[in-house]
């Protein structure tokens, strides 16, 4: 996993507190990530202000859009697409 966190989410403290949260996230749910490869994560202004709940739930919510998203389309049984 990499992570790219700017100066505009804060300063050198609060850019490592965000990195360890992001890291412990990516450790405890590493089973939610839908494949074997990279992944890059891109904090945002006002991550800080959010809770470590909130982060986890919005980084599953995102693994399971991406994880349908790269999900192969099956054949409908009528034939059509």
């Amino acid at each position: 996993m990499g992570l790219a966190v700017g100066r505009k989410v804060g300063r050198a403290v609060t850019r490592n507190r965000v990195k360890r949260l992001l890291r412990e996230i990516f450790r405890r749910n590493r089973s939610a990530i839908p494949w074997p490869g990279d992944l890059v994560v891109v904090a945002k202004q006002g991550i800080a202000a959010q809770s470590y709940d909130a982060l986890e739930g919005e980084f599953r919510q995102r693994m399971r859009r991406l994880a349908a998203r790269n999900e192969p389309r099956r054949a409908r049984p009528d034939g059509s697409h």
